[in-house]
Order: structure tokens, then sequence, then C-alpha cells
């Protein structure tokens, strides 16, 4: 692409080919199967130049992402910059939605700036995507720009994703916002099950009463089965509550809701303790209802069998998460240290200016 597109079809007859093409002049950017038609895995390499002009000039929105998803990995200020002012004038939703994605991934102090700047965006499904985004920053910074969200917005999907982003960050501000979410009314109990979700992921043991009075009869079976899952998130891998939180999720086998069965099923899965496999088992023998009694099936075997292997994927996901911690700290250093030199230049620049020659 330059003043005029150029189109070239490859014919790839071999393992390891070698492509070239002849153009006029040098092309501003270059897109591999616009509209994205062959089912691939891609690994193309561009310049930073190439693909801050693809982000804004690219007529295929996912071509745009794909510069966006490039330059995240990139992680200099200037590729991040440029993705942040792509993220606010983008015409396409779904675009936008996933360059917050790709700058939540990135991690970087200077991507979750360009995030909280970007929350007043007025399309809902934006402010979701950016929202969910700055629940990868565990910081004190991405807790109070989530805030105010989780309280109130005028989606109901936003202020959801607020509440289990929120508490995702790990803050201490995030508890009692969390805990007024738990008994918030809303449609299909979208802010109840997210902020129980919230809860599970905040690792806070004062969280269990809450979560066990969401879980109880008589409310909507959303919010009832999230808090259930919520329990099971926070109980598992940690002995001291494990025993009585697997009691509370096998009484819910026997709930007169068939949605709540189900959701203690799946619950106990999330939980894996084996000691669970023989009260998930007896749902099968005494219902009626073919998907009950086969999950019930499917849930005590892998129960049983230790499919899910929950201490390995515990210490697993720790691992990645004390990587990812560590990296980010490599690239806020680099980025303050760009910052810096950038400075450097500006002020060699203005004090060349200022020289006369005789």
């Amino acid at each position: 692409h330059g003043k005029r597109s150029h189109e070239q079809t490859l014919e790839i007859k071999e393992d390891h080919q070698v492509f070239s093409c002849a153009l006029e002049a040098k092309p501003e950017f270059v897109a591999f199967d616009p509209g994205c038609h062959i089912l691939k895995r891609l690994t193309f390499k561009q310049p930073s130049e190439m693909l801050k002009a693809r982000l804004t000039k690219d007529p295929d929105w996912f071509g745009r992402v794909e510069a966006a998803q490039m330059l995240c990995k990139d992680g200099s200020r200037d590729a991040l910059t440029a993705v942040g002012k792509a993220l606010a004038k983008d015409p396409f939703w779904g675009a936008r939605a996933e360059m917050a994605a790709a700058l939540g991934e990135n991690g970087s102090l200077v991507a979750r700036d360009l995030l909280v700047g970007a929350l007043k965006a007025k399309e809902p499904k934006v402010r979701r995507a950016i929202v969910r985004a700055l629940g990868k920053f565990q910081d004190e910074a991405a807790a109070s720009a989530l805030a105010p969200l989780a309280k109130k917005d005028p989606s109901y999907f936003v202020e959801g994703e607020a509440n289990a982003a929120l508490g995702a960050t790990k803050q201490p501000v995030a508890f009692d916002i969390l805990s007024q979410g738990t008994r918030k009314a809303s449609h299909l109990d979208i802010i109840k099950a997210s902020a129980c979700i919230g809860l599970a992921r905040l690792r806070d043991d004062r969280a269990w009463p809450i979560l066990k009075a969401a879980a109880a009869p008589g409310g909507k079976p959303q919010g009832r089965i999230a808090a259930m899952r919520a329990m099971a998130m926070l109980a598992r891998g940690r002995d001291p509550y494990r025993s009585e939180i697997r009691e509370e999720l096998e009484r819910y086998l026997t709930d007169a809701n068939f949605f709540a069965k189900f959701g203690a099923m799946l619950s106990l899965e999330i939980l894996d303790d084996p000691a669970a496999a023989s009260a998930v088992e007896a749902v099968g023998f005494r219902e009626v209802d073919g998907r009950l009694r086969s999950n019930s099936r499917d849930v005590a075997r892998a129960l049983r069998e230790g499919k899910s292997k929950g201490e390995e994927i515990t210490a697993l996901r720790s691992d990645l998460e004390k990587l990812r911690e560590d990296n980010r700290s490599l690239e806020d250093r680099l980025a303050k240290l760009e910052g810096m030199a950038e400075g450097e230049s500006k002020k060699r620049k203005g004090k060349s200016k200022n020289r006369r020659t005789p």
C-alpha cells in the first residue's frame, strides 16, 4: 500500500520459499492475506513505521488489529502511544476492543496509563474491553481507575466487568466495593455474578460469608452459580477451607433448582477435591434428567483421576505470574530510559538551533 494498492498472489509449493515483489516505490505498509481468508498461524515481522501506517490506513479492520498487536509486542513507548491514539479514534468498536486487549497483554505502565486515559469511550463494548484489560494490572492506579465504574456505569455489562477486573488488581480498596456488588440487582445478576468472581480473584478470606450468602437458595440462578464457582476458586489449593467449601457445595447437589445442581457440580470440579467424587456420582443415580446424569459421571471421573491436576496448575500459574511481573518491571525500566533519551535528544536539538555560525 502506498499512493495506490498493489496486490500479488503467492503460490506456495515448498516448505521454504523466498518471494519478491517489484514495486514502483517503497510501500507504506504490507498486508499478508488481507481480509484474513486463510486459516493460518502467521509470524510476519515488519518495521515499526510500516505497522504504524497500517494501524491507521489499512481499510481492513483485522489488519489494523494485527498491526496493534505487533506494536504492543514491540513494546516501545512510541509504538504503544500509536496504539493508544488508534484506540481512541478507530471507526470500528471491535477493532478498538482488540487494541485494548493488546495493551493489557503488554502489561507496562505506559500501556496501563493509555488504557486509563481511554476509559471515557462512549461505546459500552469498548469500555468493557478497556476495563477487562485493566484487570491485568495489579496496582493501585488500575484499581483507582476501575473503582468508579465498579460502583456505577450506564451499562451493567461494563459495571459487572469492572467488578471482576477490580478483584483481579488485588488491591485493598476492592473488598468493600465488591461486597456491595454482590447485593446489587441487575439483569440476569450480571453485576452480582461478576462481583463474586472479583472476590475470588481478590483472594481475601473475608469473602467466605459473603459468597455463602450469595449462593444460598432464593436468588437468581446466574448469581448463585457464580457465587459457587467463586467459593471453589477461592478454596482451591487451600487446605484449611477446602473441606468446608466442599461440604457447602455438596449441599447444592440436592437443590430444588436444576441450574443450581449443575453449577454445584461444575464448581466441585473447579475445587478439584477427590473426596467430592461420591457425592457427585450419586446425582447420576437419583436424577432423571440426562444432562445431570451425564455430567455427574464426567465430573466424578475427573475428580477420581485427578484429571485437572489442581496443585500443578496452581504452581504453574504462580510461576507464570512471576515471570509476567519480572517482564513488566524490565519493560517499565526500558520505557523510562527511552523517555530520558528522547528528552536529552530534544535538548541537544534545541541547543544546536540556538548556535549561530559566523
